[in-house]
């Protein structure tokens, strides 16, 4: 009997030696627990936010709606770092819980655990969709940027052939040429990275927006075919043109030559040097050559470009009318 005593007041000792490490253990973890608890209701509560976010979220628009909707929702997604040092936190004490816990007898940790595992994975969820929501909103102004980039480059080259097809002197080669240049050079990249913008635009609009792009991208597209269908007839009469001005200028330095000759003849000046100045000019020089070949090359321009368009005589009557005039002069040079 009193061996039991003896033991049982040993146990006695035994368990009030652990109570104050066990009373410190359980103020250790209570406090631990109100840490979790705290950040547990912050997280949640950005949980329901981003919930709302996503659902509030405005998608499609335009580039300027798009970046309104961006700046409004971007402080919150700023915040997306913080959280995530908070949860971390969290997971930290919690892995100090289970550490702290590890063997102790009476200590039940798999509420705290199952807490823990679903609070993880609601904010991981969430993190996903708020980072989702952040690679669209970015996405659409992206695209966005690269499609008005692309329609700039577009309808500058438009308007800056419009203001070469409806130029109305073309006096020099070296303007033919870079008529030239810009029209033979090959522009099909332009209106191809055009429709490409166009189409990574649109999986960041809505079908409304979806169908007004359409729209615009058709009538840019309409003015770029009516181009490139004008450029080879505006090159043939660029062409005609030139050739045009400098039979015109033939016609005026020999009507100059005429005019001086008549004046001399009428002043009883030298005649034989008149007559040798006559054969001299228009003989020995190649100024009726240079013109006959220059009309000659009117008349290709003149008969390809009425091949191409029946019903436009423009160019035809042009090189009549400058074939009737050099006749003219040719008839007072002989």
């Amino acid at each position: 009997m009193m061996f039991v005593l003896k033991k049982e007041k040993e146990n006695l000792v035994i368990i009030r030696s652990m109570i104050p490490t066990k009373i410190q253990l359980f103020h250790h973890l209570l406090s631990q627990l109100e840490a979790i608890d705290e950040g547990e209701k912050e997280i949640l509560s950005w949980c329901d936010e981003v919930d709302r976010a996503v659902a509030s979220a405005v998608r499609g628009g335009t580039q300027e709606e798009m970046r309104t909707e961006y700046d409004k929702h971007k402080p919150f997604l700023s915040k997306t770092v913080s959280m995530q040092a908070l949860v971390q936190s969290k997971n930290n004490v919690f892995q100090g819980i289970l550490k702290n816990t590890e063997g102790k007898e009476g200590v039940d940790s798999g509420g705290i655990v199952r807490r823990m595992a679903e609070l993880n994975s609601k904010f991981e969820e969430r993190l996903a969709t708020i980072r989702e929501l952040d690679q669209s909103m970015l996405g659409g102004i992206k695209s966005w940027d690269g499609f008005l980039e692309a329609e700039k480059a577009v309808v500058g080259w438009i308007q800056e052939a419009e203001a070469m097809i409806g130029a109305k002197h073309v006096d020099c080669k070296d303007s033919v040429e870079s008529h030239k240049a810009f029209f033979e050079k090959d522009n099909d990249c332009l209106m191809n990275g055009y429709s490409g913008a166009a189409e990574a635009l649109k999986p960041h609009l809505s079908e409304q927006d979806s169908s007004k792009l359409d729209d615009q991208v058709r009538k840019v597209s309409s003015r770029w075919n009516e181009i490139q269908s004008l450029a080879p007839l505006h090159m043939m009469k660029v062409e005609f043109r030139l050739e045009d001005e400098a039979v015109a200028k033939h016609v005026r330095e020999v009507e100059r030559q005429l005019q001086e000759e008549g004046i001399a003849f009428q002043k009883s000046e030298d005649v034989a040097g008149i007559i040798q100045s006559h054969v001299d000019y228009f003989d020995k020089s190649d100024v009726v050559q240079q013109v006959e070949g220059r009309l000659k090359s009117m008349g290709a321009v003149a008969a390809s470009y009425a091949e191409t368009v029946p019903d436009d005589a423009v160019l035809s009557d042009a090189l009549k009318t400058r074939k009737e005039q050099w006749d003219g002069v040719l008839g007072r040079i002989r």
